[in-house]
């Protein structure tokens, strides 16, 4: 992904379009920097085994042949209505309509959130299993539910794609609508520090114990474009390392963080 872009820019600093509502540096990190925001851990690491789960793992779970897992649910996410083209027998449907709002597409408040997660019959216990698509979607929503204090919640490796090539089948049958739940049983939300605000951020920066890191393409990251085509301001934040995304062409592309078929890499 944007190899050769990396490559031939690894060895220059970029100029940044600078935006009156944008923090821009004044000097560009190199891009073979991957750096990792470093946090104090409030809850045990998060399983590589149990929170990326596998098509096999979850046709079994499906099947209902794999007791122990406590009360699930699974859900397919994707942008407004669901469509027909078939998805995982027993998967729900969530909108992430519903978990973001216009103009900048940030987070709802966390009343609406609290709502749309007791209407799906989430609560803080619940095991969710989400997939989509485009990956993306699932993640998004994920870390919105980690956010609101759920505290198992997976993802499907791969997607629907891992599903398809795996060879199993899809239903053309409504989602499945799991029965509301009238308490999340948490304080809401359960783990602010999950998403921070611009004033955290800032603190980062001043931190030699973390680091700020901006996951997007490296054309964002220089400021050569905002890569939205409601955002006109470009560039980001001074001090913010390239933490690599995007592809020419494809500002959504994760395929550094992936193998060819969509699957995490190690």
């Amino acid at each position: 992904r944007a190899s050769g872009l990396a490559r031939s820019s690894a060895r220059r600093w970029c100029d940044v379009s600078i935006a009156p509502q944008h923090d821009v540096r004044p000097e560009m990190q190199p891009p073979n920097t991957v750096p990792v925001l470093l946090l104090q851990p409030t809850q045990p690491a998060l399983l590589r085994s149990q929170q990326l789960v596998t098509a096999a793992w979850l046709n079994e779970l499906t099947a209902g042949r794999l007791p122990g897992v406590g009360t699930w649910r699974l859900f397919e996410v994707d942008c407004g209505l669901p469509g027909v083209q078939g998805r995982i027998a027993t998967a729900g449907y969530m909108d992430m309509y519903r978990l973001e709002q216009r103009p900048h597409w940030n987070k709802v408040a966390d009343a609406a959130l609290l709502q749309v997660l007791l209407e799906h019959g989430i609560g803080h216990d619940s095991c969710v299993i989400l997939y989509s698509r485009n990956m993306l979607a699932a993640a998004r929503a994920a870390h919105l539910m980690l956010y609101a204090g759920v505290s198992d919640v997976r993802l499907l490796d791969g997607g629907l794609t891992a599903w398809h090539a795996a060879g199993l089948p899809l239903t053309r049958s409504a989602p499945n609508r799991y029965p509301a739940t009238l308490a999340f049983g948490a304080p809401f939300p359960a783990r602010p520090e999950y998403m921070i605000d611009i004033a955290q951020a800032r603190s980062y920066l001043r931190r030699t114990d973390a680091t700020l890191v901006s996951i997007r393409s490296w054309t964002e990251y220089c400021g050569m474009t905002s890569g939205y085509s409601y955002i006109d301001a470009k560039g980001d934040i001074p001090g913010a390392r390239w933490g690599r995304a995007g592809i020419d062409g494809d500002v959504d592309s994760m395929s550094a963080f992936q193998h060819s078929d969509g699957t995490m890499l190690p």
